[in-house]
C-alpha cells in the first residue's frame, strides 16, 4: 500500500501498489500524483506519466569508441533503480526515462 496525501485536504489516501505500476519506484515527496476514485472514494487507477526525469548517482566506466550501433553503459539513479544509458551520460545529468519500460530517452538540459 501506498499513502499519498492530498495537497488541499491534507487527507490520506492509500492506494494498492498494484496501481502504481513503475511509478512506484520514482515518486519524490511533494510530487503530485493524478489518482482516479470510485464514488466511495475508492482508488480504481493512478495516471502513468509516459515519462519522468530523474538524476544519474553513478555511471559504470565505458570506452568511447566510434562503431557503427550506439554503446551504452549501466547507470544507477539516485532512486537506486539501475539502466542503460549512452557513454556521454555522467553522474550528476538528468536523463528523461520512459516510464512504461524504465529505458533512457535523452539527457536533459
Amino acid at each position: 500500500t501506498a499513502y499519498l496525501q492530498n495537497p488541499t485536504t491534507f487527507d490520506q489516501l492509500e492506494v494498492p501498489v498494484e496501481l502504481m505500476g513503475n511509478l512506484l519506484h520514482y515518486l519524490e515527496e511533494g510530487q503530485e500524483v493524478a489518482v482516479e476514485c470510485s464514488d466511495t472514494g475508492e482508488p480504481l487507477s493512478v495516471a502513468q506519466p509516459a515519462r519522468i526525469t530523474c538524476e544519474v548517482a553513478e555511471t559504470a566506466g565505458g570506452s568511447r569508441q566510434q562503431t557503427v550501433t550506439a554503446q551504452y553503459k549501466a547507470a544507477t539513479l539516485t532512486n537506486g533503480r539501475e539502466i542503460q544509458v549512452p557513454l556521454f551520460v555522467d553522474k550528476g545529468d538528468r536523463v528523461a526515462i520512459s516510464l512504461a519500460d524504465e529505458t533512457y530517452l535523452e539527457r536533459v538540459t
